[in-house]
Parts: structure tokens; C-alpha cells; sequence
């Protein structure tokens, strides 16, 4: 009779499952790191105030999940916007404002989906490292 025991195996899939959760948790923190410094440095708008940039801010979102917020005048310059209408005084110069009353709309600068790709290659190119990693260390 032969008696086969499965403890050792046991023990390398733990810590391969480990690994591989340690894996994904490294590769999300990349991820959201790469989207970040996408968005802070793109080259696609202008940000007169700073506005834009300063509120940039990547957070984890549950066990392994992550948001990058962005605030200011994202919305408008991800999709741009249409020519509209605009009826608030503009300081043109120091002492010197102006009413503009039509405003002709402005192209769309999508850098957040710039830096979502950019975050989704990183997250799979860490993935995969990560991962090859935490099958070496578990034979």
C-alpha cells in the first residue's frame, strides 16, 4: 500500500494563493500610481489656475479596487464642450472686464482616458510580474 500525502502541496498552494493576492494588491497600487502621474503631467490641456492638477488623487477602493478623482475643469476638458453662451464678467486684464456672450466651445482633451489605458497596460504588465513571482517563491 502507498500512502500519499497532500500537506506539501497543500502548503505551496497557500502560499501561492497569497502570492497571487499580493500580486494583484502591487499591481493595483501601480496601476493607480501610473493613471495619477498620467493625469498630473498630460500634456493635452493648459491648467491656467492649477486647479485641475491639484485635485488629481488616487485612493483604494475596497480590497482591490482604486479610483483616481479629478476635479476642476476635468469634465469640460475630457469631452470638450459645445459653443454656448456665457454671461459672467471676465477680468481681461487688471481693472479691465468684459462680458463675453458667446463662448465657441472648446475640443476635448480626454487625458483621464489616456491615463486609464495607461493604468490598465501597467496593471497588466505588474500583474504578470507579480504573479511569475509569487510562483517562484512557492515551489
Amino acid at each position: 500500500m502507498i500512502e500519499v500525502k497532500a500537506t506539501g502541496m497543500l502548503d505551496g498552494l497557500r502560499i501561492l494563493e497569497a502570492g497571487i493576492v499580493q500580486a494583484a494588491a502591487n499591481a493595483l497600487k501601480g496601476a493607480m500610481a501610473a493613471a495619477e502621474a498620467s493625469e498630473k503631467s498630460s500634456t493635452l490641456f493648459h491648467d491656467r489656475t492649477g486647479a485641475t492638477r491639484a485635485s488629481i488623487r488616487a485612493r483604494r477602493v475596497g480590497h482591490l479596487a482604486g479610483v483616481v478623482e479629478v476635479g476642476g475643469a476635468a469634465k469640460f476638458l475630457e469631452s470638450g464642450t459645445r459653443a454656448h453662451i456665457i454671461n459672467a464678467p471676465v477680468q481681461v486684464r487688471p481693472g479691465i472686464w468684459r462680458f463675453i456672450r458667446r463662448h465657441p466651445g472648446t475640443v476635448a482633451r480626454p487625458f483621464v482616458s489616456q491615463a486609464r489605458e495607461r493604468a490598465e497596460a501597467a496593471a497588466t504588465y505588474a500583474a504578470e510580474f507579480y504573479v511569475q513571482e509569487a510562483i517562484h517563491r512557492a515551489r
